[in-house]
């Protein structure tokens, strides 16, 4: 399964489980603030306990993404350069004639 799929099926796991949270407690009668609270609380915990085999693949997923994306070259040229120009060291270019 690809990475962004894991992601978007995690995420609305979560949501689906909020909405159905938050249904139950409005039917059983609660305030709107109330219900949304503790809905999130029940959501929470529940995702937390039974959906942990997909919470752990997204943050792998999200690990390698991020991992991979900090050996960019570019980045580090440019990081070089303002570390340079904060220190007050200048690049010699050359003279353009």
């Amino acid at each position: 399964m690809k990475p962004s799929t894991r992601l978007a099926l995690y995420s609305l796991f979560r949501v689906g489980l909020f909405a159905a949270a938050l249904t139950a407690l409005m039917l059983l009668g609660l305030e709107l603030w109330l219900a949304a609270i503790l809905g999130a609380i029940v959501a929470f915990c529940v995702s937390y306990i039974f959906f942990k085999e997909p919470r752990d693949a997204v943050a792998r997923d999200l690990h390698h993404r991020r991992a991979r994306g900090q050996s960019d070259i570019d980045n580090d040229v440019e990081n070089d350069r303002l570390d340079r120009a904060e220190a007050g060291i200048t690049i010699d270019r050359g003279s353009a004639t």
